[in-house]
């Protein structure tokens, strides 16, 4: 606001500005408030960008697993799902991530509900679905507007966007063919924590992101 000559006023509770930008450490831990970390989006990089006057640089994420061994080109991991003595590790790009799934669930079955959950992962993060978030959110600015014509009009012109907002990410997994129960379903829910939010009350919309 201030970029655009507005007066503002910053008010803070806590000891330091940031809100939940705010890292801290605990008996030897490191800990993320907020958000920690996101997905190519060059509109919000470029948002983010201008509300920081250029000064915020994203930064790739993760640990290298086995950096050592390999010289440090093996992928960075950004998430580590453990079951029992089991443990399946987010590496950054599809590619890999698609790899090591089908690596660890070798069936044909399963590489197949694999391949159309990712392909619905793709289809999220389309133009068409983006477009799709901007006008349901557009629409809730008329509030000329009767509460229930807003409501109609959201869930006919926010599509595809908006029905990703009516289902659970359990729906979600069971429309690809994958038991939320399972440890296929359970390695693909394993990072619901995000959320906040139980699979079974988490909307599909915000685990996608």
């Amino acid at each position: 606001l201030a970029q655009i000559g507005k007066r503002c006023l910053v008010l803070e509770q806590g000891e330091q500005l940031g809100g939940g930008s705010h890292v801290f450490s605990e008996a030897g831990y490191e800990f993320e408030t907020g958000v920690h970390y996101l997905g190519e989006d060059p509109q919000m990089e470029a948002l983010l960008s201008f509300l920081t006057v250029g000064r915020l640089k994203m930064a790739s994420i993760g640990t290298g697993a086995n950096n050592e061994a390999d010289g440090g080109t093996a992928p960075k991991m950004y998430d580590n799902i453990m079951i029992e003595e089991d443990e399946y590790n987010f590496v950054q790009g599809e590619a890999k991530l698609v790899e090591m799934l089908c690596r660890a669930f070798p069936s044909s079955e399963d590489k197949e509900r694999i391949t159309k959950y990712m392909a619905e992962l793709k289809a999220y993060r389309t133009q068409k679905t983006q477009a799709s978030a901007t006008m349901f959110f557009r629409l809730k600015v008329p509030k000329a507007l009767p509460a229930w014509l807003r409501a109609l009009l959201q869930s006919a012109m926010g599509n595809p966007w908006y029905e990703y907002t009516q289902i659970t990410l359990e729906d979600l997994l069971l429309r690809n063919g994958i038991d939320p129960a399972s440890r296929l379903g359970s390695v693909l829910i394993g990072q619901y924590g995000d959320s906040g939010v139980r699979p079974d009350k988490c909307s599909a919309m915000m685990h996608l992101g």
